[in-house]
Parts: C-alpha cells; structure tokens; sequence
C-alpha cells in the first residue's frame, strides 16, 4: 500500500484512542507503532502477496493487536468442538454493531471483501469496478429488472482473507466520511452520473452499509459451509441461519441508534406474519446458494443424510435450466444452458450466476433496503459538523 494509505490507518488507530474509550467500540482498536520504509532490494523471500514498490522502497505500518485481531472470521476455533463457529460469529456481531456506531457518527467502510474493492470478471460484464450492493439501481436489463448486484465471483477464495475476524473490524483506515461517500466511489459508477449529488451520497453512504451486512453474510457462510449439515432441506440449518441473520441486523441497529429499545421487526415495520416470512426466506436463499456444491464436495458430503449430491444449485440449473423453483420462485429459465456451467466450474465459486446480474440474496437485499429507507424516513442522515471522526480520515 501507498504511505498515504498507512499514514490513514495510523491516524484512524490513533484518533480512536485519544476520542474514546476501549468500551465505546466492540471491535479490536490496535495500539500503533508507527509507520517505516525500507529499500526493497533487502526483501529476498517469495511472499504470498505482491508488494507494492514506490521509488525502490516498500512502505509498513506497525501496530500491535491480539491473536484474535489476525484471525479471519471465515476461520473455525479447533479448541471448541462443539461449536467451531462461536468465535467467528461474536466477531462478526462485533462488526455489525461497530458498523452502525460509525454509521452514527457518519463513517462507512468501503469495502470488507475483496470483491467490493477489486475489479473482476463478474464486475466487469456488469460495467462496474466493483461490486456494489446498489450498483444497477439505475439500470435497466431484460434479465434484471429489479436492479439486483450481479454475482461475487471466486467468493470461496476471495473471502479467506476479508477485513472481519475474531476481534471485529479491520482495517479501520479504509473508510470515509459522509460527505465523501460519493466521490470515493469511480467517476463513471451510475450513483455519481445518475442522481443529483445530495441523493447520490445517500445512496452511496447506504450502499456501502448494505455491502457490509452483504459481506458479514458471505464471510459468514463461508465458514459454515464446511458442515455437511449446511443444506437447504434441513431445517436446523436454515434456523441457524435465521437466529444469525436476526441477531446480526440487531446488532448494527443497536450500534445505529445507541439503544437496545428498537428491535429488528420495529425497524423494518413488518408485522409478524411478514417478518417471520421474510427472516425464512432470506435464510433459506443464504443456505441454498451458499451450501457445498458437487464439483468440491469431500466424501462425507456424498454419504451425509442430506442430499448434497442431487439437491443443490449446480444440478438444479445444468439439469432444469432453472434453480429450485421454491427458492427462487420468479426466476426465469436459463436459455443459453452452456453458461451455467461458468457459474461454477470447479475453479471459480461464484456467488450467483456469472452471465446475469441476478444476484440470488433477493430476501436479504429487499430487507435491507427497506430498513435503510425507513431509518432515512426516521432520522436524520450524518453531517461534516456532526462528525467526530472526520479528522481521523483526512489524511
């Protein structure tokens, strides 16, 4: 990374120190050590990634954190057998309510995942550099007319290293405040070409909370696909789900409006017949497109009592041209069948279909949305003068 980059995560650690106290935020705040360079000629091991070289030299932060802060949240503690995902999903929890804190004080994250920061194949059929939950609001396509993302290419891959873990959030320097929302984002993205500004860093300031609920569920998902209990047709999984998906969207509530008072249901203003039925759906979607597939399954996958082998999205499309009418009840059939085969071919996991922009957490997408126009109906968005934090993204 370039030193302005450091120099930003350097303010941001030190500003949150000095502002607050270690109970303001549940996330890990590490202790700076400060900032260095040194000539890239000494470095003469192979690293696993490419580094960054600015006139002959190579740039670091140093800072101290926990064990906890270095462990990805995809990742399972192999000290609890019982329950490998506790110490995942607390981290988790842990930023979401941080996402809503910062929210308050009008901060959001750009991106938590590598695919919300990295131009891929997927983003670059759609004609955006990255994904973004809200990226064809103003599109209109024959195969998706109600604006969903196109698909997270890779996802398996590209989420092993994302910027949750044990400890909460990570990398709190890439971020920016309310006012800068919009410009962060590239020139040619339709939220800056489409919308008069004021709306345009709305959405963007809501787009970029929305793709960080998107990228905890997927991070999530990750990690709890490795159980051959993760499938569809088992009800304990997708209640699983459901309990997560609840707790998750009461956390970034709860960190929004500094009260426990307001419950999910009360935020969304559903009733409780809809919001049970949208809390199912959104959970059977996450297990359904998230599960193992035939093409990486182990052994035990095949001899599990569910079944993996012939009920899952790979099968379903290859075979009906279509996934399972009961989870995706309004998808069209799939005309051109040899694409289905780039959704998933052994070498890259897609989230979702790669050839179409139906991004397949319709649920969860739709129930985010509501709750961020309600919150917008229900209070005041973030100001440059109502934030405390501004100075710590400045650079």
């Amino acid at each position: 990374e370039s030193w302005n980059e450091f120099t930003r995560e350097l303010k941001m650690h030190n500003s949150l120190h000095h502002l607050f106290s270690d109970q303001d935020f549940a996330s890990e705040i590490p202790l700076s050590k400060g900032l260095f360079s040194i000539s890239a000629d000494i470095i003469n091991k192979r690293l696993e990634d490419e580094l960054e070289i600015f006139e002959g030299h190579i740039h670091g932060y140093c800072f101290s954190a926990s064990k906890d802060y270095v462990n990805y949240a995809c990742q399972l503690d192999p000290s609890n057998s019982k329950n490998p995902h506790y110490r995942s999903e607390e981290g988790l929890k842990k930023a979401a309510i941080d996402i809503g804190k910062y929210a308050r004080y009008g901060l959001s994250f750009d991106s938590l995942i590598k695919s919300q920061h990295t131009k891929d194949l997927c983003v670059a059929w759609s004609g955006l550099s990255k994904w973004m939950t809200l990226g064809q609001l103003s599109s209109y396509h024959f195969c998706n007319n109600e604006a969903f993302p196109g698909s997270i290419c890779n996802w398996v891959e590209d989420t092993e290293r994302s910027d949750l873990s044990w400890s909460g959030l990570r990398d709190l320097g890439d971020s920016q405040i309310f006012e800068t929302t919009l410009h962060s984002l590239p020139p040619e993205n339709a939220l800056n070409v489409k919308f008069f500004p004021k709306v345009g860093n709305l959405l963007a300031f809501f787009n970029a909370l929305m793709d960080n609920i998107v990228a905890i569920v997927i991070v999530y998902a990750r990690g709890k696909r490795l159980s051959h209990e993760f499938h569809y047709q088992n009800p304990k999984a997708v209640e699983d789900v459901q309990r997560f998906i609840g707790d998750i969207l009461e956390h970034f509530i709860r960190g929004y409006y500094a009260t426990d008072t307001i419950s999910l249901q009360q935020a969304l203003e559903l009733d409780n017949t809809e919001f049970e039925k949208w809390l199912h759906r959104t959970s059977l979607e996450i297990v359904y497109w998230s599960a193992m597939q035939p093409y990486e399954m182990t052994e035990d996958f095949f001899i599990s009592r569910h079944d993996h082998k012939y009920q899952n999205y790979f099968l379903h499309i290859n075979q009906n041209k279509r996934p399972d009418p009961e989870i995706m009840k309004t998808s069209n059939e799939i005309h051109n069948h040899s694409l289905s085969h780039k959704t998933a071919d052994g070498r890259k996991y897609n989230f979702g279909l790669a050839h179409m922009y139906g991004f397949p957490l319709q649920a969860l997408i739709k129930g985010l949305c509501k709750l961020s126009i309600n919150i917008l109906e229900n209070s005041h968005p973030p100001h440059d003068s109502q934030s405390v934090l501004a100075g710590c993204t400045n650079q």
